[in-house]
């Protein structure tokens, strides 16, 4: 991972924060972002470096950190209240959760695990029922995702390419993960996923058998709205 390697991860994000102060991100009506101020970057630095389970999905998610600011500001204005907290956030308070299982539906099911039987050809790795595109929630329930990439530890990955299905436009990402061996980590620009906006994701597997592909984002929303 080049510089994350030769500096330690806190090391990188001191200095990054080194001369924050103020309002860093004003209020931006017409784009419906919410500000954001230097103790909630730090805050929102902190929990990515605490929901990251090694260097290479940190390394993710650092590229993808404008977008996640930019997300936390999207749901802070839809929800008319709330600052962002991370650890300890209660209530209103807003934080934000590296995806899991539980949080992807597949035809509208809820994941219980990554490991999945898939057949050669293209799938929906995240769809609602029917495969019908899924839709986040506003006003109280604001939600908002960042998707920065994808990983998938298994022996032989499967998965070789993602198509986001957004509300105005589609993205498709290659996942070469024979190029990563020690842990395939895919990384990608960020694609952001509004409260409010509908999408899906498909994806390409170029032969049949299991696969443990999971998408690398974060779910940002208030304390009171994540469940175990």
């Amino acid at each position: 991972m080049g510089v994350y390697e030769m500096l330690k991860i806190e090391e990188i994000v001191k200095e990054y924060e080194a001369g924050l102060s103020g309002t860093v991100y004003p209020v931006d009506a017409d784009k419906g972002k919410g500000s954001l101020d230097a103790s909630e970057i730090k805050a929102i630095n902190r929990r990515l470096m605490s929901v990251a389970e090694n260097e290479e999905v940190f390394a993710c998610l650092w590229r993808a950190k404008e977008a996640i600011y930019d997300m936390v500001r999207a749901v802070k204005w839809e929800r008319k209240k709330g600052r962002f907290v991370g650890e300890g956030a209660e209530g209103d308070d807003l934080d934000l959760i590296l995806g899991r299982p539980q949080d992807v539906k597949r035809a509208g099911s809820a994941l219980t695990t990554w490991l999945s039987s898939v057949t050669a050809g293209t799938d929906y790795f995240e769809s609602d029922s029917g495969d019908a595109k899924l839709t986040l929630g506003t006003g109280a329930n604001a939600e908002g995702r960042v998707y920065c990439g994808w990983a998938d530890p298994i022996d032989s990955p499967k998965m070789v390419a993602v198509l986001y299905e957004l509300p105005k436009r589609n993205v498709l990402e290659p996942t070469p993960f024979e190029l990563n061996k020690d842990y395939p980590v895919i990384a990608h620009s960020p694609i952001e996923i509004f409260p409010g906006s509908s999408y899906r994701i498909q994806c390409r597997y170029h032969t049949s058998g299991d696969d443990a592909a999971r998408p690398i984002f974060v779910i940002i929303k208030a304390a009171e709205k994540f469940s175990l």
